[in-house]
Parts: structure tokens; C-alpha cells; sequence
């Protein structure tokens, strides 16, 4: 029996890369590095512009609902030193010097201004305590102000009548706030258009004369 004559081997194709066919294309290892590089530097981007300044948010406003009056008291000489925040009558109560005193401790109302204005753009379950950081912001001062108006825009009504009643305990100060807070009359929650007329009241009787 004779043995058929096998077929003769197909000739392969050159690959576009010039290789035998079905050979793999070599990659450049240079793509692969800057490709790592870019997802690391979005990585630490993200991080330095959202994930610690929320942590740093949350950090400042746990110092200020854990620090007890007595700790607080003992730096009632270094609060006072701070003037950007006017205390009637020259008196302060043990939330103030609470509030002055968290402030002192994280560099100031410099510092802590934009940390909570950047914590209350965070959803809730990140940023649970936006009340406390509207109440802090009063304590900044005038470096509160805008982010106590921006608040009057939150879709959640206790916020926004929070920050309508932070801005009239400015008085005077927060005149800027006017437009926001005529605004805020007309908000369709009652305890809002409470607490923005009752700002306004505070902060144009104490304007001065025209």
C-alpha cells in the first residue's frame, strides 16, 4: 500500500509588523509605564482634592464635638487673642470658646473656611455632620460668610435654615447675605422662610444709618 503524498505547507503571510503570522505584536514597555502614571497621578489627584479634605473635615468637626468645656476653658486666654469673631458683650459661653478653640487648633479660620465649605459638597454618607460645620463656619468670621450663603442653596431645608440663622447671628457682617437670605423668603419650607426673616431682621438693624 503506498502512503499518500502529504499536502504541501500553506505559505504564511507576513504580519503587518513584519513577523511570521499569528505572532504577537510586540508592545512597547513605554506605553505600559505611562499608562501607570497616569492612573497613579489621577489616583493622587482624587485623593489631595477630594478624599482628604473631607477627612480633614471630619477631623475638625470630631475635635469640636468631643472637646469638653473644661479643656476648652484652659485655653480661654489663647481663644481670646482671636479677633475674628465678634463676641457680644465681650462674653463667651462654652460653645464659643468650643467653636474658637477647635479653630485655633487647626490654623485658623484660614484654614478651616474652605475645608467645610469643601465638606458640605460632599454627599451625606461621606459628610454626615453638615449642621456642626454650618455652626463652626459662623466662628470663621467673614472667611464664612460665602460658604454660609452657598449653604442656603443645599437641597436640605434644616441646612439651609441653618445657615440662614448663622448668617443673622453675624449680623452686621454677613450684609452680603441679603440678597440670599430675600431669596430664602421664598423658599417653599416654612422653617427656612422662618429663619431668614428672622436673619434679616438681626443684620439690618444693626446696618448703620444712610
Amino acid at each position: 500500500m503506498t502512503t499518500p503524498a502529504p499536502y504541501p505547507a500553506c505559505p504564511q503571510e507576513p504580519s503587518p509588523q513584519g513577523g511570521p503570522a499569528g505572532a504577537r505584536p510586540k508592545r512597547s514597555v513605554r506605553k505600559y509605564v505611562y499608562g501607570a502614571l497616569a492612573i497613579l497621578l489621577g489616583l493622587v489627584l482624587f485623593l489631595r482634592l477630594m478624599v482628604y479634605p473631607t477627612m480633614h473635615g471630619r477631623a475638625i468637626l470630631r475635635a469640636y464635638c468631643t472637646l469638653s468645656e473644661k479643656d476648652a476653658r484652659a485655653q480661654i486666654s489663647r481663644v481670646r487673642e482671636l479677633n475674628y469673631v465678634t463676641v457680644p458683650n465681650g462674653s463667651l459661653t462654652a460653645e464659643d470658646v468650643r467653636a474658637l478653640t477647635t479653630i485655633s487648633r487647626y490654623y485658623g479660620p484660614d484654614v478651616v473656611a474652605p475645608v467645610l465649605a469643601h465638606y458640605l459638597r460632599m454627599p451625606a454618607f461621606v459628610a454626615p455632620q453638615k449642621t456642626d460645620a454650618v455652626v463652626l463656619l459662623r466662628y470663621c468670621g467673614p472667611n464664612g460668610i460665602a460658604p454660609l450663603i452657598a449653604a442656603l442653596g443645599r437641597s436640605d431645608p434644616a441646612l439651609r435654615a441653618e445657615a440662614a440663622t448663622q448668617l443673622g447671628l453675624l449680623g452686621q457682617s454677613a450684609n452680603s447675605a441679603i440678597p440670599a437670605l430675600e431669596k430664602a423668603l421664598e423658599d417653599e419650607n416654612a422653617d427656612v422662610n422662618q429663619a431668614a426673616g428672622s436673619a434679616l431682621k438681626k443684620i439690618r438693624c444693626q446696618e448703620p444709618p444712610k
